[in-house]
């Protein structure tokens, strides 16, 4: 609390979720939290407050006061060494909702270190308070952390989680952003892919793809680009590696396709697995880049004929 805290803009550790670190704080200072607020059970901590007033609502609770005090409390006194409730010694380490609403006083007594016998005894310990007959559903099986293997050929749209036609969302990339742009695009080019294909994008300044193929044969790679955002020739330049092999570099779309919403094709025949069995695609931003950053649209990899 006192490291995470403060009356600064950034005062307030992680997300408030609708107050809910706010409230959390709250009953931290006061000294008891609902850990399972459905229970009605308070289990009882250190309180920051040296006195505190609840003023409950008259509607809801005849309008009682539930007071705090903790006598002797410091930063240094931190430890209970024992309590009472209204007058009668609490030798449990909780207290419950109806205790609260119905008004009263809690006396704490703090000191510098533990008394390790009050609240110490299983009856006096906060209760469980799930139900006795409850059971959590059993763990799922915990997720490979192994890349999904694609049946070949693979077709991949690289900006978007939809398929489109028979290309299907990468399962295994996670790096960089997307775009997209409802705008037409003329797919006029040989070997273009369907139109949603180029309506979005996958960009950042240097990200890969990495493809599992089975070794001793040869592929395919082709490469689908559109312009839909920069609309003159020069503003995003970007280098192409297939297996670490320059294939593509200084490339600028809008130049290559002719204008803005034209889709370009590129093929790269006799490419063969790296040493792992994997093709990978480097798509990166050429250090001259006005835009800093790389795109694609679309990847295949097509077994060639006769291997």
């Amino acid at each position: 609390m006192a490291a995470t805290y403060n009356d600064t803009p950034a005062g307030q550790c992680g997300n408030a979720d609708c107050g809910q670190m706010g409230a959390w704080y709250v009953f931290s200072a006061l000294g008891f939290y609902p850990m399972n607020p459905d229970s009605g059970v308070y289990a009882i901590g250190s309180p920051v407050v040296s006195k505190a007033a609840l003023h409950l609502d008259a509607d809801k609770y005849q309008g009682h006061t539930f007071t705090v005090l903790a006598e002797n409390n410091g930063p240094e006194n931190i430890y209970i060494q024992s309590a009472t409730l209204n007058g009668q010694p609490l030798n449990r380490a909780w207290l419950r909702h109806e205790e609260i609403v119905a008004g009263g006083t809690l006396r704490l007594a703090m000191g510098p270190k533990p008394n390790t016998n009050w609240g110490r005894a299983p009856e006096n310990r906060p209760p469980a308070t799930m139900p006795a007959d409850f059971h959590y559903d059993a763990l799922p099986t915990p997720a490979s952390d192994k890349p999904v293997v694609l049946p070949l050929p693979i077709r991949i749209i690289c900006g978007s989680e939809e398929q489109a036609g028979p290309f299907q969302p990468d399962p295994n990339m996670a790096c960089g952003s997307v775009n997209y742009n409802d705008s037409r695009i003329d797919v006029s080019a040989s070997n273009a892919a369907p139109e949603a294909i180029y309506q979005s994008e996958r960009y950042a300044q240097d990200f890969a793809y990495s493809f599992v193929v089975p070794k001793g044969r040869q592929y395919r790679v082709r490469l689908h680009f559109a312009e839909i955002f920069d609309n003159a020739a020069g503003k995003r330049l970007e280098n192409i590696q297939i297996n670490g092999q320059p294939v593509l570099e200084d490339f600028d779309i809008f130049t290559a396709a002719g204008g803005l919403n034209k889709a370009i094709v590129k093929n790269f025949s006799h490419i063969t697995p790296d040493a792992r069995g994997n093709i990978v695609v480097r798509v990166s931003a050429s250090p001259a880049s006005p835009d800093k950053n790389a795109k694609i649209n679309g990847i295949e990899i097509l077994e060639e004929k006769g291997t």
